[in-house]
């Protein structure tokens, strides 16, 4: 298109424009619009002017610890302030953050080895006070309690334990549970320390994992009590099921030294489950497969059920095959006299 026509419906384009917002009906929408703008304006005015309440963080933290000292329970973080004031005053506080609130640790320390330290929220108020306004109030300060533990060097080192359940599917179980590390340093006051064993982990669930777990858990938490490190990281190695048949020989106990046990067989197959890893250590020697000569002088039946007097680590769902016997008890010859080995040579 040539630049001449191109600018003749520019211009056209702007005349149709200003014809439309020249009409009384635009008109009448702009003083509306303009209108709207300045009651709300003055509206945000008048209730900026109005008491609100408004809740804000202040960080707090204890300063000047000695060396040799360990916090066990420190202070919270922050504490959390409800302040009332005129909404234009309050802003004042949206735009500028307050500043943390320190404290001496001199100021609280009871002297002893081991101790809570308490601050009183008297404190943390007069150090809020010399931030805010005066016009400001103070409605509340959460938590309205504030303390704090510390140790003087008293500690010890005890091993880690699960808190909680990891669960396989029906063909897998759980072989071992390995903490890295296996053993943390634990600070507490000296009637703590006595009584503590282990340092368990937070409570964990897991549930049809068929393949090795692992996870970074943080211990549980105890008030005065403080762990070197925090967190552990837990593997849970997982195996798998599998099954092994054994023969194992039936061996008669506590029988006279007249009687001799006769079983028909001598000798059962037992079939059970077992974890992969443990496959090769179980052996026919771990199994005890025994029947006393009480038990058998008052069964009255051919048969004899068999039963397992003892059953390996490891090892579960165990099946005798068969699962019962026959016996006999026999007398041993006891009364044949003595061979005579001494020969006569006289002539």
């Amino acid at each position: 298109m040539p630049r001449h026509s191109l600018k003749i419906s520019r211009l056209r384009l702007w005349r149709r424009i200003k014809a439309v917002f020249s009409t009384e009906f635009m008109r009448d929408v702009f003083i509306f619009i303009g209108a709207l703008f300045v009651a709300t304006g003055f509206w945000c005015l008048q209730r900026l002017n109005d008491t609100f309440e408004m809740e804000v963080d202040v960080p707090i933290s204890l300063v000047g610890i000695p060396r040799g000292v360990t916090l066990t329970t420190p202070l919270p973080e922050n504490v959390h302030v409800t302040l009332r004031d005129r909404g234009t005053q309050l802003i004042n506080y949206m735009r500028h953050h307050m500043q943390p609130i320190t404290l001496e640790f001199a100021l609280y320390d009871n002297g002893g080895a081991t101790g809570c330290g308490y601050v009183p929220i008297s404190d943390v108020q007069h150090a809020l006070n010399v931030q805010i306004l005066t016009s400001t109030v103070i409605q509340r300060i959460t938590p309205d309690t504030l303390e704090f533990y510390y140790n003087r060097g008293l500690h010890r080192r005890i091993p880690v334990r699960l808190t909680g359940n990891v669960e396989t599917t029906e063909t897998h179980y759980i072989h071992d549970v390995a903490f890295s590390p296996d053993t943390v340093i634990v600070y507490a006051p000296a009637l703590v320390l006595d009584t503590m064993t282990y340092a368990y982990t937070e409570d964990i669930h897991v549930s049809g994992i068929d393949n090795d777990f692992a996870e970074n858990i943080s211990l549980r938490p105890m008030r005065g009590v403080k762990y070197e490190p925090d967190k552990v990281h837990m593997t849970a190695h997982v195996d798998y099921y599998t099954e092994k048949t054994l023969t194992v020989p039936i061996v008669g106990v506590n029988f006279p030294a007249d009687k001799v046990l006769r079983t028909f067989p001598s000798q059962v197959d037992v079939t059970f489950r077992i974890g992969a890893m443990d496959y090769n250590k179980v052996t026919e020697k771990d199994f005890v497969l025994t029947v006393s000569y009480e038990e058998l002088i008052n069964h009255h039946e051919a048969r004899y059920p068999l039963e397992l007097k003892s059953i390996p680590d490891g090892v579960s769902s165990p099946r005798l095959s068969p699962s019962q016997f026959e016996y006999l008890i026999e007398h041993t010859q006891d009364d044949v006299p003595p061979i005579d080995t001494q020969e006569d040579f006289t002539e």
